[in-house]
């Protein structure tokens, strides 16, 4: 939806990724804080139940970690909410702002580890700074596709490659 704009120079497409991500990153900070802020209601309540809390935070990790290994499959289903093209950075992050509670599916079994350890904390502020941190790293790749994206657009040969490249990213 931002690299798909109007945008021909590189840094009007950074601008617009980067905003993006400023609103996945903006939910995604809340979330944190939301989760710690609820980790420590949690840990009060099972402080006397602290081994329950233990294995059912043992079961969860490792699901995750079979479905990272990929032993075990899951359908995760998907929302994609109906977005027009942005050429403005208050627009790109207002698209980043939902997708802030969507997880790729690359990232999503990374997800619950990293909320689990900001509950974990009891610390907002933490939690916050934790799935920041979370959100810019998955962030990352999409400023540099989504700048790197204008410069693709207008090589004629590549577009070839383009459905390699969406399967791949």
């Amino acid at each position: 939806y931002v690299a798909n704009s109007k945008q021909n120079s590189r840094m009007g497409a950074a601008r617009l990724s980067a905003g993006f991500v400023g609103g996945i990153m903006t939910i995604d900070v809340i979330l944190g804080a939301i989760f710690a802020t609820l980790g420590s209601a949690a840990i009060a309540f099972f402080s006397d139940r602290l081994p329950a809390w233990y294995a059912i935070i043992t079961v969860l990790l490792l699901g995750l970690g079979l479905v990272l290994l990929r032993v075990w499959k899951v359908d995760i289903p998907t929302f994609m909410p109906k977005m027009h093209k942005t050429s403005s950075v208050r627009g790109a992050y207002a698209a980043g702002l939902p997708f802030g509670l969507i997880a790729c599916p690359g990232c999503t079994p990374l997800l619950l580890p990293v909320a689990l350890g900001a509950a974990a904390t009891g610390n907002a502020l933490y939690g916050a700074a934790l799935m920041g941190a979370f959100a810019l790293g998955r962030g990352i790749p999409l400023i540099i596709l989504g700048t790197s994206t204008s410069a693709f657009q207008r090589m004629k040969g590549f577009t070839r490659y383009v459905p390699w490249v969406e399967k791949t990213v």
